[in-house]
């Protein structure tokens, strides 16, 4: 029987405890980073397939064990982490393991106070402005941070910044922006 598909919104709930079982024995294993990216290679592999895999009425249960089997030998994987897989495989949850990855990610990035920070420049930034800008908002938020860099020409100058949901625009376009909506309310 086919695996049922959550809604997003379920699937992140779902997801929730099979990740916090998964970082919880690979913190205590010291093991974090290795099953980080295991899980990372089969998320991708079940977002891949999950059409031939997942929503197939033909494949069974047995029949996911066994293709999944053949996948993670190929990765080396290790007995606990064959056995959260097959765990998820037997309880239908395998569509799962995408939000599983995502959450076991922010779990470690929570555990090592480390902040995702989006940067948007109207032209690459050198390493040494990444560099600064990277300790100033370490420095702000009291956090190791993550940067990723995007580049925007429509923002003319400067940079914009992004932190969780809280966004610092010091780009040229915003302050153009401002100005201009002061000054036609001036009138």
């Amino acid at each position: 029987m086919a695996e049922p598909r959550p809604n997003k919104l379920t699937a992140k709930a779902q997801a929730r405890p099979y990740a916090k079982a998964a970082y919880d024995y690979a913190k205590e294993n010291k093991t974090v980073f290795d099953w980080e990216e295991k899980l990372s290679l089969l998320a991708e592999v079940v977002s891949a397939q999950e059409k031939q895999l997942l929503r197939n009425p033909a494949i069974t249960v047995e029949k996911t064990r066994d293709i999944m089997e053949t996948v993670m030998d190929k990765m080396e994987m290790s007995d606990p982490e064959k056995n959260f897989i097959n765990l998820m495989i037997d309880n239908k949850k395998l569509s799962l393991l995408p939000y599983v990855y995502d959450d076991f990610v922010a779990r470690r990035k929570k555990d090592g106070n480390i902040i995702d920070v989006t940067i948007t420049s109207a032209r690459e930034l050198t390493e040494k402005q990444l560099d600064d800008l990277t300790k100033s908002i370490e420095k702000k938020f009291n956090a190791k941070a993550a940067p990723t860099v995007k580049i925007d020409e429509k923002l003319i100058g400067g940079v914009k910044i992004q932190v969780g949901d809280q966004v610092y625009d010091g780009s040229l376009r915003s302050k153009l922006d401002a100005l201009r909506k002061h000054l036609k309310n001036g009138r």
